[in-house]
């Protein structure tokens, strides 16, 4: 045999030992693995669930979530529950407590090395499954396990506690909410009176922002259908409040309280479920564009004029460019009797003093400023109509006088407070 075919059926042969090791590698772990795999769909609840509170957490990564990522905004995560979760480039180990990722494709490095995957997902549940001595044999037990990861334990205790008398669907723990708010759920046919029970908002200091009532969702199809049962019966209700993160210092923090309604009023006979919620931050509003995009309403004046919840009132520029007032303000008469031909004594005198400019309509205040020892004056102003009020005035002149701002202009006017003297 000629040594060339030696050479050939040597390498045949250490491809064939090595792809046989190999394959009692996988073959091997496989075996390792779990038989009682958890369902598709159950995992897919898991991921989708989890992404979603990290987003509403701390915005959407540009490259989706690794494992820092997910520790970060899910507090209750442990380092060792990252262990063999694969990434879209290899996978993480967990080795002498500290972890660590392996890389194992070839080629140059992708921003998504460290990115979980979705088989990474459902490694991670497995081993929160085994950590927690929690099922997943459905999609309300995955769940149940985030919201072990996402709160305190004494929170979980206390949510935990009342599961066999009433249950929140919505707004789940920690989730951001703004008003109006629908909460959904249901509870023990005993924790209603007359098919409605108390729901309350508080901050973080105890403060009530709010009150409302959840309802029993009845059947009107099915004459048997009742509150006046021990069985679970659906609830939906709304409560409405102005956002508190309008202060300065308020913290995001706050308790949703779902009451056991008690026409006793013996306090044996009172319970409560408490859920820990956020308020959603909401983008400062300081312009007519801001608070359009935040929803509030737009009045149908020329210009458009949008109102916050507290009482601002921004109106839309309509073009490019300064615009507003300048002129002189003026008071008078200041004499008796007019005369022909006028006295100069007599003349209107012009107004040293503060005034306060407010749209037209709603009356809300928008500007404030002062004229000069001559009574002049000039404020920027976005196009519209506005009322000029005399901040103290002497005389009738708190009526105030009206002024029509075009957009790109500065209107000029003269205006005259009267003293009341005839």
């Amino acid at each position: 045999m000629k040594k060339s075919h030696k050479i050939l059926i040597g390498i045949f042969g250490i491809l064939i030992v090595v792809g046989f090791v190999l394959g009692a590698v996988v073959f091997m772990r496989d075996i390792q693995k779990p038989q009682n795999k958890i369902l598709p769909e159950i995992v897919d609840r898991f991921r989708n669930e989890l992404i979603a509170r990290g987003v509403e957490r701390d915005g959407h990564p540009i490259e989706r979530f690794d494992a820092l990522l997910l520790m970060r905004a899910f507090p209750g995560l442990r380092e060792a529950d990252f262990d063999s979760v694969e990434t879209y480039e290899g996978e993480y180990a967990y080795d002498k407590e500290e972890l660590k990722f392996q890389r194992n494709v070839s080629g140059s490095v992708s921003t998504i090395e460290k990115t979980v995957s979705n088989e990474g997902y459902e490694t991670l549940l497995e081993n929160l499954s085994k950590r927690l001595g929690m099922s997943v044999s459905s999609m309300e037990a995955a769940i149940d396990l985030i919201d072990a990861i996402d709160i305190p334990s004494d929170l979980a205790g206390h949510i935990a506690s009342k599961r066999d008398l009433v249950v929140v669907h919505d707004p789940r723990p920690l989730f951001a909410i703004t008003s109006p708010l629908t909460v959904r759920g249901q509870a023990r046919g005993t924790w209603y009176f007359e098919g409605t029970f108390p729901i309350m908002l508080v901050d973080w200091d105890g403060k009530i922002i709010a009150q409302s009532y959840a309802s029993a969702l009845l059947n009107p199809n099915d004459p048997t259908s009742t509150w006046m049962t021990e069985d679970f019966v659906p609830f939906e209700g709304t409560i409405e409040f102005q956002d508190p993160s309008w202060d300065a210092d308020f913290s995001r923090r706050g308790t949703l309280i779902f009451q056991k309604d008690n026409p006793s009023g013996l306090p044996e006979y009172d319970d409560a479920l408490e859920i820990p919620i956020l308020f959603k931050q909401l983008k400062p509003i300081t312009s007519f564009e801001a608070c359009a995009d935040a929803g509030y309403p737009i009045m149908e004046s020329y210009p458009e004029q949008c109102r916050t919840p507290d009482g601002r009132l921004f109106v839309k520029n309509l073009a490019d460019g300064t615009s507003g007032v300048k002129g002189t303000i003026l008071l008078g008469p200041t004499c008796p009797v007019m005369r022909e031909p006028p006295e100069p004594e007599c003349s209107d005198k012009p107004i040293q003093g503060a005034f306060i400019v407010q749209n037209v309509i709603g009356s809300a205040e928008y500007a404030r400023f002062r004229t000069d020892t001559n009574g002049r004056f000039l404020v920027h102003l976005p196009a519209g109509e506005y009322s000029i009020i005399w901040e103290n005035p002497l005389g009738p002149g708190i009526q105030g006088h009206l002024v029509n701002v075009i957009a790109g202009e500065t209107s000029e006017y003269t205006i005259t407070f009267d003293t009341g003297i005839r």
